[in-house]
Parts: C-alpha cells; structure tokens; sequence
C-alpha cells in the first residue's frame, strides 16, 4: 500500500453529529456530562485524548462535534477520529451516532491552514470563491432533506467560510459542507483529499496571477 504524501499545509476539521436513542435526540452536552463526567476537559467541552483531539459538544449543545487534532497528514486525521470515536462507542452502548441533518442541522466544516501571503481580505475572498466552485459537486451530492433543512437555518450556503486565528496562523473554515462526509471512512478520506488538492492547485494558480 502505498503512503499518503505529506502536504504542504495542515488540515483540521469539527464536524458534528447528533446522538439518539429509540428514535429520542439526545443533547450532546447532557450525554458527555452523563458518561465522561470524570474525564470532561470543560474548557475543550468534551472528552479529551491527548495528540488526537477532543469528541464533545459545542455552542450548540444539542449537538456533538468531532474535533481530531490538525495535520499534514489525511491519514493521520483519520486515525486521530477512528480513536475519538472509538473512546465513545467502547465506554458507551445502546445509542445512534447520526450525521444527517433531519432534526438538526449538521455541518461537516474543514479548516484549512493559510501561510504568510494569505492576510488580506480581498486575497481570502478571491480564494474562497474559486474553492466554491470546486465545492458544488460536493454540496449538490448531499440528501436533499438535509440540505433543505440546512438551508431554512440559514446554514451551509456555498459562499460560507470564516478566517480564524490559530496559534500563530490563520486558517481558513470552509463552512459549506454538510456531516454526511463524515459517515464512513473512505467518504472522509475521498472528501478530505478532494479540498486538499483543490486548495494547493488553487494557491498555484493565484500565486502565477
């Protein structure tokens, strides 16, 4: 097999998920508080696992959300979801974990780090907007409910992305995007891979510009 080049930027991601039990949502921050009561990082909101990230909750507390730690690496992005995951479905039974968006919206955001040249806004508006054209095949291959019911709530429009500091760099959010990548793994992987390349082949192309 071969091994997944390492790229020239991080990507990091926080996609949500919402957790039922007998058809019943359950509020992501009752269900942490309930049975990772003696492990919850509060300022993380949710359960911790050093090098790998954190699986809780977040302003929306209805929610869950899945925050692996950032890399260069797709496959190591995997891997550090598959053991936050994990650390949930091992302690916990008996619950549905879902990534639709049927009763409340879900969204799958990807971060993406920006280098030095990326600091001016006219600069992050010309790159998002060649990176929306590249997302549409992605966001018009999700359920139709879901986008309608993500739509209504004013959530996950093509032009939606956000600029936020972290640590010393900024990142760029790309906000379009439905949970559903996140259903299985070779869905995230596919996903992941597909904005990576769009990205560097874009920064390409701006930089010759």
């Amino acid at each position: 097999m071969m091994k997944q080049k390492t790229l020239p930027f991080q990507i990091g991601a926080d996609p949500e998920f919402t957790i039922s039990q007998d058809g019943r949502d359950i509020s992501a921050y009752k269900f942490f508080n309930a049975f990772f009561k003696d492990e919850l990082d509060r300022k993380a909101m949710g359960h911790t696992i050093k090098g790998k990230g954190c699986i809780g909750w977040d302003g929306e507390i209805s929610t869950a959300e899945i925050r692996p730690t950032q890399s260069n690496n797709i496959e190591t992005i995997l891997a550090n979801m598959e053991t936050l995951f994990k650390s949930m479905t091992d302690k916990v039974k008996g619950f549905e974990f879902n990534t639709n968006s049927k009763t409340k919206p879900t969204g799958g955001h990807v971060h993406i780090e920006l280098d030095e040249m990326d600091m001016s806004n006219e600069y992050h508006r010309k790159l998002y907007s060649k990176m929306a054209f590249y997302l549409l095949p992605l966001k018009l291959g999700e359920n139709k409910t879901n986008r309608e019911v993500r739509r209504k709530k004013r959530y996950g429009s093509v032009d939606e992305y956000k600029i936020k500091k972290f640590k010393d760099k900024e990142t760029m959010e790309i906000r379009t995007l439905s949970a559903e990548w996140l259903t299985t793994k070779k869905i995230a992987k596919s996903t992941l891979t597909y904005i990576a390349i769009c990205y560097y082949e874009i920064k390409k192309q701006l930089c010759l510009n």
